[in-house]
Parts: structure tokens; sequence; C-alpha cells
């Protein structure tokens, strides 16, 4: 568009037509590469958009993530618009104790390495919300939006009885818009778990890509919200599938017109896994190491 003030963006590749004229090539000058020298350099962008921050932050008492769209002319004026502005912090707490050394083996019901987000912490679980990969791969793909409406309404059916510690565990990227991806929730769907793992996992032949938290980053800062994605076919990376399927399934229990999606998602109280155990999740960020196991509560110590 030759109405763009592009002078103020671009500026002429010259180390690209030095090396374009080494080799003979004949070089136009009209050549140019995005560098917004000039915005940054002569022009009163960069004070403004720092004003504007130190602004917003004064307000929330806390620094900001914005977005948002500047219109410039060619006389270098320009008008800026904040679309969008959030708190950008990581809520501060007490370092979560060491994980367990040694486990029974019947006791571990997940471990992750690497790929960890979040505040690390140890936290007592009250349920599971877990997407079979592979029952989940077999849908069409209008059966998947299916299924990100069925957890959004059932996290809020959850909610209204009570306010359950939970984690979600499915395949692929929660929050894609793609459902061949993974999973199309939106965040205000989730908002309410406390832990988020992506399983590198659907069924023989298919990896599903998984977002790395990329997709839900601010949101689950704000939320404090952990996130993991798990790789089981990795070493020490593990996930005890056969306990999940043949847990109790609890679905129906809060969405009773559910039943059919019941091989695919699966809602599983901690209480379920094994008697007079807890079910704990424990990561640390710095040794980027996930444990959700299970523990005899003390209680039931005998002398």
């Amino acid at each position: 568009n030759p109405q763009l003030p592009l002078t103020w963006f671009a500026s002429q590749d010259h180390h690209h037509a030095r090396a374009l004229r080494e080799q003979g090539d004949r070089v136009t000058p009209a050549r140019q590469v995005l560098t917004f020298n000039r915005l940054l350099k002569e022009s009163a962008f960069v004070p403004e958009i720092r004003q504007m921050l130190q602004i917003l932050e004064e307000a929330y008492e806390t620094p900001v993530d914005v977005e948002f769209a500047a219109n410039l002319a060619p006389d270098g004026f320009h008008t800026i618009n904040v679309l969008q502005c959030r708190p950008l912090h990581v809520q501060g707490g007490e370092a979560a104790p060491p994980l367990p050394e040694s486990l029974p083996p019947e006791h571990r019901l997940l471990e992750g390495h690497g790929a960890l987000i979040g505040q690390s912490r140890k936290i007592k679980l009250d349920t599971l919300v877990y997407v079979s990969p592979a029952d989940y791969a077999v849908l069409p793909l209008r059966d998947r939006y299916s299924i990100a409406r069925l957890i959004g309404n059932l996290l809020q059916a959850m909610h209204a009885k009570a306010s359950p510690a939970l984690a979600l565990l499915g395949p692929g990227r929660w929050g894609t818009a793609s459902p061949e991806l993974g999973i199309p929730v939106l965040f205000n769907e989730i908002r309410q778990a406390q832990v988020l793992c992506e399983i590198v996992e659907m069924r023989e032949n298919l990896i599903p890509d998984v977002s790395l938290g990329t997709h839900f980053f601010n949101d689950m800062v704000e939320w404090n919200m952990f996130y993991l994605a798990l790789f089981p076919n990795r070493e020490e990376n593990f996930l005890d599938r056969d306990r999940l399927s043949h847990a109790p399934n609890h679905l129906t229990d809060y969405l009773p017109d559910a039943g059919k999606w019941g091989n695919a998602v699966k809602v599983i109280h901690a209480c379920d896994l094994a008697e007079q155990h807890a079910l704990w999740f424990h990561a640390n960020v710095f040794e980027q190491r996930a444990l959700c196991y299970l523990e005899k509560n003390a209680m039931d110590d005998g002398p």
C-alpha cells in the first residue's frame, strides 16, 4: 500500500544487497526489510509506551501485559489504543517440600520430567478429569467440539456442588482452535482447575502437538494454574493408564445426560483410587519434575 508510512518501519537491506552484488546479481535500491529503526529511535513511540506501562502498573499495583494497536501518520504522529490489559505476575508462596525419592510402584499415578510451567507446589487433589487419548483420537471433529463444551459444563456443575481441587489430563493442545490437534476448550471453561496436563499421546502413529503452555500462558499465570506436558514414551515419564481406565467414572453424577461420552471422559474421585489414601500432586519447577501419587492418610496409620 503506497499510503503506508513504510519509512518509519523499513530500512534498506544493505547487508543482503552487498552479498548479492558480490555474487554478480543485479540489485534494485528499493529492496527493504522491516527494522522499525526510525520508529524506535526518531519518534516518541518508545517513551509513550513506557509512560503508558508505568501508569497501568501503578493502577494495577503490578506489572501488566498489554495488547495495543498503533496508528502512524507519515509525519510520525501516532495514536495508541490499548486493546487488552491484565496483571502480569506469579503468585507468591512457600517453596514446595522435596519430592519423595522412592514410591511403591502401585502408588505412582503420574510422573513427568520437563515442560513444567508454574510455581513449585504440593497440593492434595480431590478429582481428576481424564480425557482418554485413544478414545478421543477416534472421535469425529464435531464430537471433539462436543467434548470441549462437555468439559466446560462439567466443571461448572462440579463447582456448583463444591469446589474440588482438580487436575485435567488429556491429549494434545488444550485450547486449540483446531480439534485435530487437541481439545478446543476455552480457558474460562477450565479456569477452576489447579493442574492442566497435556498428554503427548493419542493412538498408534499419531503424536499430538502440545502447546507447552503457550496457549494459556498469561491466563495460567493470573489464575495460578500449574501446567505440564507429559511424554509417556520418554524415559522417566509415566502415566498409569490402567488405573485411570478401571477407576469408577462419576461423569453422570454431575451431568446425567452425558453417559454416551463416558468412554472418552472420566471423572475420577481420589478416594476411589486407593482406600484410605490421599492423592497428591507435587511439582518442583527447578528440577523440572512432577509427581502425582497416592499416600496413606496419616490418621489411618497403625500403632
